[in-house]
C-alpha cells in the first residue's frame, strides 16, 4: 500500500504526528510519504498512485490551517483518506473540566472534523483526534500528546483498509 501523509501545523505537533504515522505506516512495510500540505511539483504528479491520502491539521483557536482545508476540498473527495486534527487545547479544557479524554475528542470531532469533511463532501474511512502540546516561552503549559493514541488510530485504520 502507498500512503501520502500531508500535514498543516502551527507549532509543530502537528508534523510530529504526521512523522509518527509516517513511522508507524513504514515500519508495517507500507510505501509512506510525509509532507506539508504545498507539495512539491514530484508529489502531485503522482497522487493517482496512492492508495490512501491521511490528512491532518493543528486546531489553533478552533480552526484548521487554511491550506489543509484547500487540500482537502481540491484532492480528498472520492478518494480513500483519513482525517485527523491536533487538538490539545480541547483536550486540555477537558482534563481541567473533569471531562474524559474520550469526551474531548468526541468533542473535538463534531466541533472540528465533522463540519470540515461535511463541508467539502469527504467520506473519510478514519477520523481522529490526538493531543499537543503548548509552550508560552520556554514554559510547556501543557503536554497531552501520546503515541500511544496514535498507534491504536493506525492499528485501526490498517484494519479498516483491509
Amino acid at each position: 500500500m502507498k500512503v501520502l501523509i500531508v500535514y498543516g501545523t502551527r507549532y509543530g505537533m502537528t508534523k510530529l504526528t504526521s512523522e509518527t504515522i509516517y513511522e508507524l505506516i513504514s515500519g508495517l512495510g507500507h510505501t509512506a510519504i510525509v509532507s506539508g500540505y504545498r507539495l512539491e511539483r514530484e508529489i502531485k504528479k503522482q497522487l493517482d498512485d496512492f492508495d490512501l491520502l491521511v490528512v491532518g491539521s493543528s486546531i489553533v483557536s478552533g480552526r484548521w490551517k487554511s491550506g489543509v482545508k484547500r487540500f482537502l476540498k481540491k484532492y480528498c473527495k472520492n478518494r480513500k483518506v483519513a482525517v485527523f486534527v491536533t487538538a490539545g487545547g480541547t483536550l486540555n479544557r477537558a482534563e481541567k473540566d473533569g471531562r474524559t479524554k474520550e469526551d474531548a475528542f468526541e468533542k473535538a470531532n463534531q466541533n472540528y472534523i465533522e463540519p470540515v469533511i461535511q463541508k467539502y463532501g469527504i467520506q473519510p474511512i478514519k477520523v481522529g483526534v490526538f493531543g499537543g502540546q503548548y509552550k508560552r516561552g520556554s514554559k510547556i503549559k501543557y503536554n497531552n500528546w501520546s503515541k500511544e493514541d496514535i498507534i491504536v488510530w493506525i492499528d485501526d485504520l490498517l484494519k479498516k483498509i483491509k
